[in-house]
């Protein structure tokens, strides 16, 4: 009788002190990498300010931004785990990852992509120096051009199109900063680079603040090149006075992408749900007030209509769509993730 009475006291010391280990230490984070872009970007700062939103608000996680070469070096890292989620990065280049295509057929598909929402769609511009004399694409041909960081999603588009309409510019290689400086020094003629949804971002400021520039305009027959090229790509075209900065351009003719907020099926479920609920929550007061691309767009209804707009799409989250449907949303039938 002794003996179990001493077993069953034991027992009941076990289950005071690991209850009490349990209810008393601190829950432990869910570490996640976000890649990102260039420092140089615009939607490097915008990024930040995701990550801050989500560390704020979603207590059972902690980002941690990375710079990086965008869109296919975020893919990249992804596929060796150094990645768990990523914003900004184009739809088309998530598609390509996803699906296998273009520069990942080799590779192959990666079908643990889920989408969770979107920041905003956003245009490629194509700046050169007024003094350069060119006024048309074909004009670049020779010249000391920059296309965008290799393996950049707006540079794979730009020399795709490039190569196949016989225009051969001298690349210049180096990241935004160096191209930035290289076209106020004259050693280059310019640059293509996203802008900052519809308008100039901060490096093309950088640039026609102190040097007379001009914007090229794509034809039809080019933009629909970059549509074939580039899976998710859309054509873009901006009125004359549409640009801030430069209100006497246009209109332009160009093509443009979706700037996507994705991660892989790997992410708890209840982690997405949390974080799709933060971004929708602080996107009036925290996200949008910081980041002018952002300030007409509804991060719910809009990430819908323009993830399930190209023929392949990539399905969401099951966390994120759980999110959706509790806002009332009915997400398409192709962003239903295999896990629904």
């Amino acid at each position: 009788m002794l003996s179990k009475r001493i077993l069953y006291l034991s027992l009941v010391l076990m289950l005071v002190v690991l209850g009490g280990s349990f209810a008393c230490g601190p829950a432990e984070k869910l570490e996640l990498y976000m890649g990102s872009t260039q420092s140089t970007s615009s939607y490097y700062a915008n990024t930040l300010t995701w990550a801050k939103v989500i560390n704020e608000n979603v207590p059972s996680v902690h980002i941690t931004v990375v710079e990086s070469g965008a869109t296919y070096d975020n893919l990249d890292r992804s596929r060796t785990g150094e990645f768990q989620i990523s914003m900004p990065s184009a739809y088309s280049g998530v598609i390509e990852s996803y699906y296998g295509l273009a520069r990942y057929e080799a590779k192959g598909a990666d079908k643990t992509l889920r989408m969770l929402g979107i920041s905003n769609p956003g245009a490629v511009f194509y700046l050169v120096r007024e003094d350069s004399g060119i006024t048309d694409i074909k004009g670049l041909d020779g010249k000391k051009f920059y296309a965008g960081p290799t393996g950049h999603i707006s540079a794979v588009g730009t020399e795709k199109v490039f190569t196949e309409i016989g225009v051969n510019p001298d690349y210049f290689i180096g990241g935004f900063a160096d191209a930035v400086t290289a076209t106020q020094d004259n050693r280059i003629v310019g640059f293509s680079k996203f802008g900052a949804g519809m308008q100039l971002d901060a490096s093309m400021l950088q640039v026609t603040a102190l040097t007379p520039c001009r914007l090229l305009t794509w034809t039809p027959e080019m933009v629909d090149l970059a549509v074939k090229f580039v899976p998710g790509v859309v054509n873009i075209t901006i009125p004359k006075g549409g640009l801030e900065a430069m209100p006497e351009a246009g209109p332009i003719n160009t093509w443009g992408m979706l700037i996507t907020f994705w991660t892989t099926k790997d992410l708890p479920e209840d982690v997405a749900y949390d974080i799709m609920k933060a971004i929708n929550e602080r996107w009036a007061s925290d996200i949008a007030p910081g980041f002018a691309p952002c300030k007409d767009v509804d991060p719910l209804k809009d990430a819908l209509k323009y993830l399930s707009a190209p023929e392949q799409a990539v399905p969401l989250h099951i966390g994120a769509l759980k999110y959706y449907e509790k806002m009332g949303l009915k997400a398409p039938a192709k962003l239903i993730p295999p896990e629904k």
